[in-house]
């Protein structure tokens, strides 16, 4: 047996509200690869990282970047879905950092 306890409705609503509030209205300000973040490497103990990750950089310093897992478990990929050239439709697309 589990000694698991699902959050409440409540804790999730706040959740999602903390989450919300904190990314709303903030703009980005530099996109780089987690390859020119060492420490992020190191801090979050990802001796596999690929370094093409990208790393979402906003206006108050904080970083976004994609998981493998909600566990955190190394670097992901990040997919997104826009209009990539002006005048095109809306297409999927993959954001990653070639290696120079």
């Amino acid at each position: 047996m589990s000694d698991y306890t699902p959050p409440t409705k409540a804790a999730v609503a706040r959740h999602n509200k903390d989450v919300s509030s904190l990314l709303t209205g903030r703009v980005i300000k530099k996109l780089v690869s987690l390859g020119s973040l060492p420490e992020l490497i190191k801090e979050n103990y990802w001796e596999d990282a690929d370094p093409s990750t990208p790393v979402i950089i906003l206006d108050d310093g904080t970083y976004l970047f994609p998981a493998r897992d909600l566990e955190g478990n190394g670097p992901g990929a990040l997919f997104g879905e826009g209009v990539i050239t002006a005048g095109s439709e809306r297409m999927p697309f993959h954001l990653f950092f070639m290696r120079e």
